[in-house]
């Protein structure tokens, strides 16, 4: 069991706060985007991307031998078979590089998938799969969508902790667009961040023009392609500049964050609070299944039931869903956009900022404290800091069964310290700001 803490997100408040009860309505919700208008209703994918198994196809380097496997974890699949640790044909045959992933929902589809692209049966599809990612094939991809561009070259592109394959396009001599391949089952989901992308850069906001987005010409995969934002990772960059240059830039940062959360949702609330609260009583019984536990636990759960009356008064607009510095580019000292959109959603404005203590303050604080205050100035919004602590909390369970399942052991340990963290220097209970805030203030 883990310990109990003594004091601050866990102190109990003095009453129930809203008339909230637990809702079990299974009721369809709406599944359409509403183009052309500011507003947006998402269709979330059958895939769960942090939680599956891939069907994997690699090239050798040495002499192009295909291989096809399954994993739930790309990236350390592909690291376990060049550092000698696959079967022996994988340690005879490396380095190796991957050409090609689908997501599959379970073991049992996924073990099927490789089985059939193993055989003689499945030798041609393996290959044409094989070749849909490659250089020539991307260029003719692209091509009939940058017209008036000279072309140069296409680079993957591997930030991020996403298992789409991403790619830098050049031409004449700098980084123009950023072209998605994600397989054909996740059309829907390009669709809808190219509408949202759409909407918001009519709306003024800095975020990649998008370009196209369609299925490739053998219909495997899909494709979104945007334009290219010039500029630095604000994560990367953020730490060695002037203090007041960074705070400066978070007050940029919030009121972009406030002009994206105008584009309102086709949702209504009754809808998205169901769903809301289902997700959090999921990922707390994933936890459990997981046997994740964390530090002072027991009580953070009673805060939230607690303190869930809030979402009644939710406003419900469009989410970008991951923003925080690494999706974010600074140029010559200026704010120059907001990049990566994929995980886009709708809900409380407010949830956008549940990963300030995870991320942002750790590339800086005075960014971090810059974002509240652009962003409070130009809402208005007088119970921030409560919604706030309350969808820290929320999401405490979530950000841990995320971290298992897709981080090193040494992540996980981590991430258990930063939930400490969190839990000790947030003021929930007395719907004040937390710790880092304070100390900036």
């Amino acid at each position: 069991t883990p310990p109990r803490p003594s004091h601050s997100l866990l102190a109990r408040p003095g009453g129930k706060v809203g008339g909230f009860h637990r809702i079990f309505d299974k009721s369809a919700r709406p599944n359409h985007f509403a183009s052309g208008s500011a507003s947006l209703e998402p269709q979330r994918s059958a895939y769960n991307y942090t939680s599956m198994y891939y069907v994997y196809i690699l090239r050798s380097l040495r002499h192009g031998r295909l291989y096809v496997g399954i994993t739930t974890d790309l990236r350390r699949r592909l690291a376990d078979h060049n550092n000698g640790k696959g079967g022996r044909h994988t340690r005879a045959n490396g380095p190796w590089e991957l050409v090609y992933s689908e997501p599959q929902q379970d073991r049992s589809t996924a073990t099927k998938r490789e089985a059939f692209l193993k055989s003689p049966a499945g030798l041609k599809e393996k290959k044409r799969l094989a070749e849909s990612l490659s250089d020539n094939n991307l260029k003719e991809l692209v091509a009939p969508h940058i017209t008036g561009q000279v072309f140069e070259r296409i680079e993957p592109l591997l930030k991020g902790y996403s298992h789409d394959h991403k790619y830098i396009v050049w031409c004449a001599g700098a980084p123009r667009f950023l072209l998605r391949m994600t397989p054909a089952q996740s059309l829907k989901r390009r669709q809808i961040e190219y509408d949202a992308l759409l909407a918001l850069s009519a709306r003024g906001i800095r975020c990649p023009a998008p370009v196209a987005v369609g299925l490739t010409p053998c219909g495997s995969m899909s494709f979104s392609l945007v334009e290219y934002i010039m500029g630095d990772d604000a994560e990367q960059i953020l730490p060695g500049l002037p203090e007041d240059l960074q705070y400066r830039l978070g007050l940029d940062a919030g009121l972009e964050l406030w002009r994206i959360h105008q584009l309102t949702a086709d949702e209504p609330h009754n809808a998205w609070l169901e769903r809301r609260v289902r997700k959090y009583r999921r990922r707390v019984e994933e936890a459990s299944r997981l046997g994740l536990t964390f530090f002072g636990q027991h009580l953070v759960e009673e805060y939230i039931e607690r303190h869930l009356g809030l979402l009644e008064g939710s406003l419900v607009r469009f989410q970008h869903d991951d923003y925080h510095p690494a999706n974010m580019i600074i140029k010559d000292g200026k704010w120059a956009g907001i990049v990566d959109f994929n995980r886009c959603d709708v809900g409380d404005p407010i949830e956008e900022f549940y990963k300030v203590p995870w991320f942002t303050i750790r590339s800086s604080v005075h960014f971090a404290r810059g974002q509240v205050d652009g962003y409070m100035e130009a809402s208005g919004i007088g119970d921030f800091w409560a919604r706030y602590s309350l969808f820290v909390a929320l999401n405490l369970h979530g950000s841990l069964v995320w971290e298992h399942e897709n981080g090193s052991p040494e992540r996980q340990s981590q991430w258990l310290g930063f939930v400490r963290e969190i839990v000790e220097t947030h003021d929930c209970a007395g719907n004040g700001p937390p710790k880092w805030y304070k100390e900036q203030a």
